[in-house]
């Protein structure tokens, strides 16, 4: 097989498959739609203020404000408040970051639903 006619054709082809096989065997990853995702507790870092939203990612943006300083709430069951988490990367290194402050015990992301506004 010295002719590199050959050799280009099979290149062609194989180049032709790569191309057409995404649009015959269609795109496998949906966005998840608005009414599935799963609702969260977000306090807002500067001003306290307690939202339930449908969560996105780990920060989110303020409804009214816009800037991106709402974290997911963790609860503490003594306090019965809702407190900003901090960063991901912070609790992965200490375990102490997701405890109370005041009370010393570890709150969780579990809690009673704030009254809705």
């Amino acid at each position: 097989m010295r002719d590199i006619r050959v050799w280009i054709a099979a290149g062609l082809l194989l180049l032709a498959g790569r191309m057409i096989y995404p649009v015959v065997a269609g795109d496998r990853s949906t966005p998840v739609r608005e009414e599935h995702r799963q609702k969260f507790v977000f306090v807002c870092r500067e001003s306290g203020e307690i939202f339930v939203l449908r969560a996105r990612g780990t920060n989110e943006s303020h409804p009214r404000t816009g800037q991106p300083t709402l974290s997911p709430g963790l609860y503490c069951s003594e306090c019965q408040k809702w407190r900003a988490s901090p960063p991901v990367e912070v609790l992965q290194q200490n375990p102490s970051a997701r405890m109370c402050a005041t009370h010393r015990i570890p709150m969780t992301n579990q809690g009673p639903l704030p009254p809705a506004r």
